[in-house]
């Protein structure tokens, strides 16, 4: 074990060593405990400086190095200082690789570069959160949602037993209060007046003497004695002699309680905030320390912070009841906090930093390890098995139907969908992602401009389309022009995406493709409601997720209305009168409804019952025993009239605006919901907003009409949906591409050539070298192999080799005259002059193969040697003529 080098450039370490009390000073001793228990070389360093110092000393033989997290957001923000020294840079080979580098967090929260998803920045919010080079003290994942860091922990066991224990017998009646500032006495919720009223001679054996270890030693609280700061022994030695440790809401998140249970003293845990109608839901509650909350008497009372005689009343049963000695949680054992810290280091640290960054040219193990980043480790995973998987077929010819065909989603609503966001763009986007994987195609995902080129960079043209959001597209086109951004390729960057590759994804009308509407998705099919755009729908299917949810027969629901509306402003600002609601659900109706409804910003509302969120399968399941769904004028355009429709719910679609002169024109409606404005009951009642008779009347028919099963439109059914991505995927981009350039001189970036047209097709580019001789690939510097299926384009070379994988087997087929074994280069070169607006252009050059091929001409049209278009053409007009 002492091969395996630990640097623990933690600065509380010192602090531990020098016996301070502090929770960061305690879990930094913690750790080297843990590591020296386990026989690891563990080496303590107090600075930045002789962090880097250690390593520079033992080099590749660290396997980890443990730093705070500032520390490590201070040299990631450095980097590119070649005056600082810390990261292993390509000028600073002695640096520290940054998947070595783990970060140590005491609070919620984790910055970590290793999944950075912003460009170099200084502002933390700018930074997701690498939760797996991460590890905390306190196991936050059980507290909070969406915390994943590692949860080490730290023991306080083998340093609280150092410190003799006193029996309840021997202590006097001591409160220590756990407060080290004058801030903590004046932000507690309980009066101050307790201290006087249980500390009070009068009360004869029953007084109660309360101390704090205020760090201030001029600081003062009547009736409390300021015992001033200590060591740690003194400190557990001090609050040993007690009978009740009382915390009164700050600090939060300290070791100390755990260290008062250790030794036989008692916990008072303040409930600061909490459900006023669930008061007992120890869920809800929002403790000083969360970690002990669920723990009972006698080693934990958890009082609620706002009762002062409730306080009392615990705190004078605390000191009669005795505690039966040390308590130390599990969790908090040596054993335990060592056994998770073998397993953390233990980790291939270095494999998993390549799987986080899928495939990098310069990673090659202590090299510079690039900021590109998926946040979510798990899809980055996925995306390596799938390249992994791509590569493999390729390289056996075993490929699938559609596997050779990449789409790379760079949305960060498609990492959305597989969180289990409910928002409709996450809906529409994992509707997608499950029809295109399901076609066949290898989906790729993407968060970040960075991610989108790096992948783009490793499968090339078997791209088929990028999918970005279109405000994205928008913001990247207006900037290439300053060199600031990188997206679309141009004469400088032909490696990067052909414009005509990215799709914009928009949830609302509104396209600003640079090629146009053509280039737009939406979820609905706004065409078919006006004349004013022009997009492609795509849509999305409900159908398979809904039809999970068991269909409820009509007679077993009861005459309930869900309200859609995520937050209260959608009730209060629309035209319907709230009183509606308390006069339909009265009691004294014949039939009355209940209305439901889980809007944030809830105000009371009479008649309504105000559901807590609920996750996406839970809502449907809901929405299933329900029997209408009321649309009250907003959100607009969202997925949940469909589930309602899909699960055989009634949706009731608020008529916002009309035209007076002809109220009964749908087609001059302006609706909640208008791709279900031509709908009629049972399954639509589209009624007037301002109309309140009109609602009434329908509502309690639609409680006694059956909706009659599910109704799907048959242009959401996951078929049709799948039948629409097919399309877009297979269509030639390319070619409208040039049809739309011919009406712009200034597309392409600002040349005549049609860099944008231009693209690398890795797999292309490797078979052209496999089939090539030697002698043709060493004279042309056009071509280099590299393995990660990456391709350097000689800037020298005019064509520079440009091809797209769809045209090569047409074009093969259409030089059949010159052989199907036609010289690779010739192809490529063929490819590349046609699309170099200098030469006669695509069409010229293949009505010349097909002179070749009617006159059967068999000529060697070895094109190797040619460096320029006009070359090439003078060598076919030979075999032409």
């Amino acid at each position: 074990m002492q091969q395996t080098v630990v640097i623990l450039g933690m600065p509380p370490l010192r602090d531990s060593l020098l016996g301070q009390v502090s929770g960061e000073a305690t879990w930094a001793g913690s750790i080297h405990s843990s590591m020296n228990a386990l026989g690891y070389t563990a080496l303590p360093s107090d600075s930045l400086e002789e962090t880097l110092l250690l390593y520079r000393i033992v080099g590749n033989l660290t396997t980890l190095v443990l730093l705070d997290s500032w520390q490590i957001d201070e040299c990631w923000v450095r980097r590119f200082n070649r005056d600082f020294r810390c990261l292993l840079t390509e000028w600073h080979q002695s640096g520290i690789p940054v998947w070595k580098m783990v970060a140590a967090i005491i609070w919620p929260g984790c910055i970590h570069p290793v999944r950075l998803t912003s460009h170099i920045a200084t502002d933390i919010s700018l930074f997701q959160l690498g939760y797996e080079w991460c590890f905390s003290r306190e196991n936050y994942r059980a507290w909070i949602p969406n915390q994943l860091p590692t949860y080490i922990g730290c023991s306080i066991e083998e340093y609280c037993t150092s410190v003799p224990y006193i029996p309840w017998k021997n202590r006097t009646n001591t409160v220590f209060i756990f407060a080290k500032h004058m801030e903590h006495f004046s932000n507690m919720k309980t009066s101050h007046e307790i201290f006087r009223t249980l500390s009070s001679n009068s009360r004869g054996s029953n007084r109660i003497e309360f101390v704090a270890p205020m760090n201030d030693p001029s600081s003062s609280v009547s009736n409390v004695q300021n015992v001033g700061r200590f060591s740690r022994f003194e400190f557990l030695k001090k609050v040993g002699e007690s009978k009740v440790m009382l915390g009164i809401g700050n600090p939060s998140t300290s070791l100390s309680p755990y260290e008062a249970l250790c030794m036989g003293t008692v916990f008072f845990n303040p409930i600061s905030s909490y459900d006023k109608d669930d008061r007992n839901n120890r869920h809800l509650w929002n403790t000083q320390y969360d970690g002990l909350k669920y723990l009972n008497p006698p080693f934990v009372y958890n009082y609620f912070a706002d009762d002062d005689s409730k306080l009392v009343e615990l705190l004078e049963l605390a000191i009669t009841q005795e505690v039966p000695g040390r308590f130390i949680p599990e969790y908090m054992k040596r054993s335990s906090v060592t056994k998770r810290m073998m397993s953390f280091v233990n980790i291939n640290w270095k494999s998993k930093a390549l799987m986080e960054k899928a495939i990098r040219s310069k990673f090659g193990g202590e090299k510079y390890l690039n900021e590109e980043s998926f946040d979510d480790s798990r899809l980055r995973s996925k995306n390596l098995k799938k390249i992994d998987a791509l590569l493999n077929c390729l390289e056996s010819g075993t490929c699938t139907a559609n596997q050779d065909t990449v789409l790379i989603l760079g949305s960060q609503q498609f990492r959305d969908s597989l969180l289990g966001k409910v928002s409709g763009e996450a809906i529409w986007s994992g509707s997608m992602l499950t029809a295109a994987s399901k076609a066949g195609f290898t989906t790729l995902l993407a968060d970040t401009t960075e991610e989108i080129l790096t992948l783009y960079h490793i499968v090339g043209n078997l791209t088929a389309v990028v999918l970005i959001e279109n405000e994205d597209v928008f913001k990247f086109w207006r900037k290439r022009l300053d060199g600031g951004s990188r997206l679309f390729a141009s004469e400088s960057h032909p490696e990067d995406i052909p414009i005509w590759k990215i799709v914009s994804a928009i949830f609302w009308p509104g396209c600003t493709h640079p090629l146009g509407e053509q280039w737009c998705i939406t979820p609905e099919n706004y065409h078919s409601w006006g004349p004013n755009s022009n997009d492609i729908y795509i849509g999305y299917s409900i159908e398979n997720d809904c039809k999970d949810v068991p269909f409820i027969p009509w007679e077993d629901r009861p005459n309930n209305t869900f309200i859609l509306a995520k937050k209260f402003e959608y009730i209060s600002g629309s035209k319907i009168k709230k009183e509606i609601f308390e006069r339909l659900s009265a009691a004294s109706n014949s039939h009355p409804i209940q209305f439901y409804g889980n809007y944030e910003n809830s105000e009371a509302i009479t008649g309504v019952n105000v559901l807590s969120f609920m996750p996406r399968n839970e809502f449907q399941a809901f929405l299933s025993k329900t029997k209408v769904l009321l649309g009250v004028g907003s959100p607009r355009i969202s997925p949940s009239p469909y589930e309602a429709l899909c699960l055989g719910v009634a949706f009731f679609n608020p008529i916002i605006q009309w035209d007076p002169s002809r109220p009964q024109d749908r087609s001059a409606w302006q609706t909640q919901h208008d791709a279900l404005k031509y709908l009629n009951p049972p399954y639509v009642y589209n009624y007037y907003a301002d109309d309140e008779d009109m609602l009434s009347s329908f509502l309690v028919k639609a409680m006694k009409t059956e909706v009659p099963g599910r109704y799907i439109p048959e242009h959401m059914t996951f078929q049709a949906l799948q039948k629409r991505v097919i399309e877009l995927v297979n269509r030639n981009h390319k070619m409208m591409a040039r049809e739309i350039k011919l009406l712009r001189a200034e597309f392409g970036g600002e040349k005549k050539q049609m860099y944008a047209l231009r693209g690398i097709n890795a797999y292309a580019v490797q078979q052209l070298i496999a089939n090539a001789s030697a002698e043709v690939v060493a004279s042309d510097n056009a071509l280099r192999t590299i393995k990660s299926l990456r391709m350097a384009v000689s800037p020298t070379h005019e064509a520079a080799i440009v091809f797209a994988t769809n045209e090569l087997p047409r074009l093969f087929r259409r030089a059949g005259a010159l052989s199907d074994t036609a010289p690779p280069v010739f192809v490529a070169s063929l490819i590349a002059a046609s699309e170099n607006t200098d030469s006669p252009g695509p069409q010229t050059l293949i009505s010349s193969i097909e002179v070749i091929q009617k006159n059967n001409t068999k000529r060697d049209l070895d094109v190797s040697a040619c460096t320029t278009s006009s070359e090439i053409l003078d060598r076919l007009n030979i075999a032409i003529n």
